[in-house]
């Protein structure tokens, strides 16, 4: 059988019961499993890297530790979020100047 950790499949459920367009990204053995938990798109992280992609997101959720702010940027809209259950020193570094940063800009509108 698959599995998903349960915060993620929370994760999808909340984020759809909310409105929210999901994309969930997973191994190929799991795509199913994620998108019957309701995910709009899925995207094989062993095939594509979701990272090089055109497509901007208003909150990444990294359930697995698998990437940092750092490496998900490009592909944050400019008031987007990174939340990582899993957090390492530099994604708690990066998630903090990155917020202290909006403050900052916030402050001088």
């Amino acid at each position: 059988m698959n599995e998903v950790k349960p915060n993620t499949s929370f994760a999808v459920q909340i984020a759809k019961a909310l409105g929210a367009v999901v994309t969930g990204v997973s191994s190929s053995k799991n795509l199913d499993l994620v998108k019957s938990l309701g995910a709009d798109r899925v995207v094989d992280y062993t095939q594509q890297d979701f990272t090089a992609d055109t497509r901007q997101y208003d909150i990444i959720l990294d359930a697995v530790g698998k990437r940092s702010l750092s490496q998900t940027k490009n592909v944050l809209k400019p008031n987007g979020v990174y939340i990582s259950t899993l957090p390492s020193p530099e994604s708690v570094v990066q998630t903090v100047n990155c917020q202290l940063k909006k403050s900052a800009l916030y402050a001088h509108l």
